[in-house]
């Protein structure tokens, strides 16, 4: 997160996730973000975020799936996923657009 506030001038980090409520609320302020919460599904909602992933690497795959099906512009971080089936489901959403 400290490099992300390095492209200030490029994007906002606008809000911030996280199951433990503490944590969000720890790093929502420390990095002044406009949305504190713990429920992922607030930002689907809002049209202008786009989501940048950055938790446990089990969840990775299932919030880049739920993002893509929002119509969020996704980065994450490796891996993509941890497991061949969920890689498929990522692969079957771009595929279902040919």
């Amino acid at each position: 997160m400290p490099n992300l506030q390095r492209w200030s001038n490029i994007f906002e980090l606008y809000a911030v996730v996280s199951k433990d409520p503490v944590k969000a609320k720890n790093v929502g302020t420390n990095f002044n973000t406009k949305i504190i919460t713990t429920d992922y599904k607030e930002i689907y909602e809002n049209k202008d975020i786009d989501v940048f992933i950055c938790t446990r690497h089990l969840d990775h795959a299932k919030l880049v799936i739920n993002s893509l099906k929002n119509g969020k512009h996704v980065f994450v971080e490796r891996p993509l996923s941890t497991d061949l089936d969920s890689l498929l489901k990522i692969k079957d959403f771009f595929k279902k657009d040919d």
